[in-house]
């Protein structure tokens, strides 16, 4: 289960740490703005035969928009094989479901959250 969110942030006093939760930063010992960035994660989740990759990152600023838009991409999936019919579907794209929300909402700032708001 995937899911691609492009979150549209104003670009006046961005600070990518207003919205990640865990956000990349520079060198401590240089004061110097992100012009990109890239960031993948892969965890296994544990009692499970799940794992998660997350993605963050940033599309180039849009200065006719005055926006920023960074890219979380969260991909949370099996290899084992499943059913196409029956309960067992139903159940794991529940849990994937369920999964792929905790991450999302884990990885944003509640300054994020006030966007969709």
């Amino acid at each position: 289960m995937r899911f691609i969110n492009r979150l549209a942030v104003p670009l006046q006093g961005f600070r990518v740490g207003d919205y990640l939760t865990v956000a990349p930063a520079p060198p401590p010992s240089f004061q110097l703005p992100f012009a990109s960035f890239f960031h993948q994660e892969l965890h296994p989740i544990p009692g499970t035969d799940y794992a998660m990759n997350l993605i963050k990152t940033v599309e180039p600023v849009d200065k006719a928009s005055g926006q920023v838009r960074l890219i979380l991409d969260i991909d949370v999936f099996t290899a084992t094989p499943v059913e196409p019919a029956g309960a067992g579907l139903s159940r794991r794209l529940t849990q994937l479901r369920c999964l792929k929300n905790k991450a999302f909402f884990a990885s944003i700032t509640r300054k994020a959250v006030d966007l969709f708001l």
